[in-house]
């Protein structure tokens, strides 16, 4: 039969697996039939940027909070767990909102907390996807069976396979070793100038239901870059813009493997990359730590009827020195406790909206550059009841009156110089549910 034929015929099953809602399902449970392993490949501990997402499917960090993998997988994830035995809670997860199989199976998960002791495994962008080319080697990675038993299922696998054929999907052959249940999502990694490993594509199916039987097919990443940015506002193409355009920062890096003739072995972090242009240039040491100056040290809101009122809070950092890593804001209570948290390494001049209950609640914003330097800037704020009396510059509004969730801008100085890029995540965006089209998923 043909793949037309193959995957059509195995549509019906997987929606009927996922549920007859229209939506794909939520919950994990639901995905576990389609959990697709690299079928006689070799079990490694390299590559800990590739991790498993609840034992079901595979995804790879592009960024320490974000894991790439496919949208066939489903959205409903609670940790993705590295073969070191770390893990880290799932956020939130997006379906790409045109996600089908034959070329769209992408979506992302946002980590509540990054992985500090994985290499991220940054997307191919600009001139590196010339080195998707047929012909060439890439290498398969993913946490699924060994044979056709499910057997081995959970254990990071790893082989080489050389590229087929490049369209809407990456095809993606290797006598006697491919993938199976488990693997989706798992990245095609491709070497780039023969020095720079990068993400080439994520697993979305494959030919036949037999383990290692014929090719499999990966959604290519380098299109989806600038979605992926909008949605989590972090920086996970550090050599560039979405565009292709060439303008690496300190984390563009070659991503070497540890040894040339044997990529399954491992790899190390390489020099400043130089793969579509000139290295980064940070020859003068950076000892400048960002600057964050907050304006309004106080401000006192009041809660709706609901009891709880809204804040979105504008903020920006400068850098004088190789630019801004990453700036994160928190939230704590009067008792010290945590109440909400949000970090962007793109475009850190927004954070929430947060519905914040009546209490007292003080505001940090930490900001960190790429040469590890830190700056710290803080403010208050109160939520008072709703026909409590507000004193200072706050706002007070008669028992009786309209319940609307005032918001407060919390204004903050300065202008980004290290970053790159803004992006702004549309307000009120939430991950996507829709159930792919067609074909045989292996995840």
């Amino acid at each position: 039969m043909s793949r037309a034929g193959q995957r059509a015929g195995l549509t019906a099953a997987a929606v009927a697996m996922l549920g007859c809602s229209g939506a794909a399902s939520s919950s994990a449970d639901d995905v576990v039939a389609h959990a697709a392993p690299i079928y006689n490949g070799a079990p490694t501990s390299a590559w800990s940027g590739v991790v498993a997402l609840d034992e079901v499917c595979t995804g790879v960090l592009i960024h320490p909070e974000v894991v790439l993998y496919a949208a066939h997988c489903g959205t409903g994830f609670v940790s993705a767990r590295a073969s070191s035995g770390a893990s880290r809670a799932v956020d939130a997860c997006w379906m790409h909102p045109e996600a089908a199989f034959y070329g769209t199976d992408i979506a992302i998960c946002r980590l509540a907390e990054a992985f500090d002791d994985v290499e991220v495994i940054p997307p191919v962008l600009g001139c590196e996807e010339d080195a998707i080319t047929p012909g060439a080697d890439v290498l398969m990675v993913g946490y699924g069976a060994h044979d056709d038993q499910d057997h081995g299922l959970g254990i990071k696998r790893a082989a080489p396979a050389k590229i087929e054929d490049v369209g809407a999907e990456i095809v993606v052959r290797s006598a006697g070793v491919g993938t199976c249940a488990g693997d989706s999502g798992g990245p095609a990694l491709v070497r780039v100038d023969g020095r720079a490993w990068r993400v080439a594509g994520v697993l979305s199916a494959g030919e036949t239901y037999d383990c290692g039987d014929g090719p499999s097919y990966y959604t290519p990443v380098a299109g989806f870059v600038q979605w992926i940015e909008q949605q989590t506002r972090c920086d996970v193409s550090p050599c560039g813009a979405p565009s292709g355009q060439w303008a690496p920062s300190p984390d563009c890096r070659d991503h070497d493997g540890a040894a040339a003739e044997d990529p399954v072995a491992g790899r190390v972090s390489g020099p400043f990359s130089s793969t579509c242009g000139e290295p980064f240039g940070g020859d003068v040491a950076d000892v400048w730590p960002p600057s964050v100056r907050i304006e309004a040290r106080s401000r006192t809101l009041v809660a709706s009827e609901q009891g709880t009122a809204s804040v979105e809070i504008a903020a920006r950092v400068s850098d004088t020195g190789w630019g801004v890593r990453q700036a994160e804001l928190s939230i704590v209570d009067e008792l010290g406790r945590p109440r909400a948290r949000e970090s962007h390494s793109l475009g850190a001049d927004a954070f929430g909206p947060f519905d914040l209950e009546i209490g007292s609640y003080e505001i940090r914003l930490v900001a960190r550059d790429f040469a590890e330097n830190t700056a710290e800037g803080r403010a208050s704020v109160e939520v008072v009841a709703l026909d409590a009396p507000a004193g200072g510059c706050g706002i007070s509004r008669p028992a009786g009156a309209s319940s609307g969730a005032p918001r407060w801008m919390l204004a903050a100085l300065g202008v980004i110089h290290g970053v790159r890029r803004a992006a702004r995540r549309p307000r009120g965006a939430r991950p996507a549910r829709i159930t792919p089209r067609g074909g045989h998923p292996f995840g």
